[in-house]
């Protein structure tokens, strides 16, 4: 650990402890774009401190502070605008993440000059409507056929066919 007179640190009376901590980066979005200015970078109010008081984790909370009061959230100035970043994450399909004009979250003066997209993900397409009903031929097929007559009842056994059938006796 490298210690340094108050002095050169912007007036405080006591020594101060600076440790880098090169493996800070990667728990932070885009933490390697800046390199250490990211987190040795601004005052009392600077993004380390509020960094290590969020036990060195990117938190939501910690995303959407402004540390350096300048208007722009510490996700938006480290291309993590939704706080959706963790790490590890395929950067590529994380809402509104950038890799592209990273500034630092702990100086008033560098500003990112994106601004603040929907973090609302698109609702999910609409499902297909459904088929139209089958429409009815122009020109409909031909009916059937009526169904073939029965044939004509038997003559009574012992009668011979052709035989004229004889009236009832009176």
């Amino acid at each position: 650990m490298k210690t340094f007179p108050a002095a050169a640190l912007g007036g405080l009376s006591a020594l101060v402890g600076v440790s880098a901590r090169p493996e800070y980066q990667l728990l932070i979005p885009n933490g390697r774009a800046n390199g250490q200015a990211t987190g040795h970078f601004g005052g009392p109010g600077a993004f380390r401190w509020s960094f290590a008081a969020a036990g060195y984790v990117w938190t939501t909370a910690l995303c959407e502070l402004d540390t350096d009061g300048d208007g722009q959230s510490n996700g938006l100035e480290l291309g993590d605008p939704c706080c959706v970043w963790s790490p590890g994450a395929e950067e590529s399909s994380l809402i509104g993440f950038s890799t592209a004009d990273i500034t630092l979250p702990g100086d008033a003066s560098k500003m990112t000059g994106r601004s603040m997209p929907s973090c609302v993900p698109d609702p999910p397409p609409p499902p297909p409507a459904p088929p139209p009903p089958p429409s009815l031929p122009v020109n409909p097929p031909p009916s059937p056929p009526p169904p073939p007559r029965a044939p004509p009842p038997s003559p009574p056994p012992g009668v011979p066919l052709g035989t004229p059938a004889r009236p009832p006796s009176p």
